[in-house]
This record gives C-alpha cells, structure tokens and sequence, in this order.
C-alpha cells in the first residue's frame, strides 16, 4: 500500500506506483502515460523521478495542447510548434527516453474571451483576456472549446458563427508554427492546429527530437473530412 501526505507525498510515490503497475502487469504488456504539455504541471514529472518512471514505461503520451487554459490571462496558442518543441524537451532533460515518446495533437479549437479595452485589435497574440476562472478555480464559462466534427457540439449560435469567420480567416505564424483568428465581432480569441501545421510538427519536433511517433486526442473529433488524422498518417508513413 502506498501512502502520501501532501504534495511532496504525491511526487515522492508516483514513481513508486508506476513501478508498481509495471511489476504487476509484467513485462509483457504495453504500459503508457499521459503526461501534461504545461512545465508548470509537472509535478510529478522531476530530475529525480523520471529514470525510474520512464525506464517502467513503453511509451509516453504528452499531451501536447492546452498549452493555453483558463489559468492565462493573456492570449497565446495553445499547441503551437515553438512552445511544443520546449515541452518536449522538458522531458528530454528529466531522462525520457525520446523513442518512447508520442507528440500529442488536438483534434479541437480553443476559444477564450477578450478584454475589449484590450489591444487585441492590433495585438492579437498576446493582448489581455477577461477572467476566466474565478478565485475559487471555478469556470467562468468565458472560454472553452469545438472539435472538428460534421455536428460538434457548442454553447451557441454565437460561438458557432465565431468559429466559422475563424475557419475562413484563419491566420498562420509561420516562425511559430501555430493558427489563430481575433474575431472583433464576438470578441474571441482562436487558437488550432491545421493538418499543414501537423505535417510541419513532424519535421520540426518529431524528427528533429527523435521522437518516437505521435498520438491524437481524439480520433473521432475530427469527422469533418478526416484531414488532421490523414496528416498523422502521412507523417508517419514518411518517417525514417
């Protein structure tokens, strides 16, 4: 039995319980993780810990997205190519194996509220945003996300013409490696991945770090017209 107390607790037995895991399924059996994109929800994820948690494991799934949540107070992208290549060196540093780990891709946008007294207008990356979450960590219901489906599902009829000028006015920063849209009329900031940009994060993430492949959340999120889960497989066709 594994017992913790508080926060150093947790950190301090997580690896112990990977182990565990490992040792009661065998070797014989794949045993992977999820592991978050945000260096600031590593907590876990330590110098000390990650030989021991990453030698347990057959691969490492990072979550490579939501890079921007609630917790932000000023507009960024939230699985941008930049950030991401620091994310996964991160883990790089801390002792992952590189073969073991999956970049992870998000078959979804993101959408969160901006201050209108902000300088999205001519800032849009990096202008202030209204608060999103309040002092207690509840949801503010300023923000949130739509996935890539024929039907997906959103709060309203607002959000979704939103999404639509987005789609259709979309811009990319090349030097970045990520997709946004100010929308001025809903006041929304955007922020997704394009199945360009997928292809891009093979060549300069995937091979540049060695990783080993990637990972997709979710498969069925992206019913559309299928073409962020035919950028996967064409990257990982063409991968040495």
């Amino acid at each position: 039995m594994l017992e913790s107390t508080g926060l150093d607790g947790v950190v301090n037995t997580f690896p112990l319980l990977v182990r565990a895991i490992r040792d009661a399924i065998g070797d014989d059996k794949i045993l992977s993780i999820a592991t978050p994109g945000l260096k600031r929800d590593m907590i876990g994820y330590t110098a000390e810990n990650g030989p021991t948690v990453f030698g347990a494991v057959d691969m490492v799934n990072i979550m490579s997205y939501d890079l921007m949540n609630r917790r932000d107070n000023v507009t960024k992208h939230h699985t941008s190519i930049k950030d991401l290549l620091e994310t996964v060196n991160n883990y790089l540093d801390i002792g992952m194996n590189a073969t073991k780990g999956n970049l992870g891709i998000a078959f979804y946008a993101k959408y969160f509220t901006t201050d209108p007294s902000s300088d999205c207008a001519t800032n849009p990356v990096g202008c202030a945003m209204v608060e999103l979450e309040d002092a207690n960590g509840q949801d503010t219901g300023k923000s949130g996300a739509v996935t890539f489906e024929t039907s997906p599902e959103v709060s309203s009829f607002s959000i979704t013409s939103s999404w639509s000028r987005a789609k259709a006015n979309g811009i990319t920063d090349e030097d970045a490696g990520r997709q946004y849209y100010w929308d001025s009329d809903a006041q929304l900031f955007w922020t997704w991945d394009t199945p360009d940009l997928i292809t891009q994060k093979f060549a300069d993430i995937i091979a540049a770090t060695g990783l080993g492949g990637a990972m997709a959340w979710s498969l069925g999120e992206d019913s559309l017209d299928w073409s962020e889960p035919k950028a996967i497989n064409s990257g990982v066709a063409a991968a040495p």
